[in-house]
């Protein structure tokens, strides 16, 4: 998949490059890792996402 040829990411891609915000797309895994209510710290520029919260759920 080519993020030149209209591909599904292209479009946010393009939108985050305009007003020149970094951003952080694609990420594959990102459900089997990240889960409801956790913190995270996004670094577009560096293309990292760091988990600082996990969310702890108490009966």
């Amino acid at each position: 998949m080519s993020l030149t040829n209209g591909s599904p990411l292209s479009h946010t891609l393009a939108l985050g490059r305009e007003p020149g915000m970094p951003c952080v797309i694609g990420t594959c895994t990102v459900t089997e890792v990240i889960g409801f209510g956790e913190r995270l710290r996004v670094d577009g520029t560096d293309a990292t996402v760091e988990i600082i919260a996990r969310y702890i759920h108490l009966r």
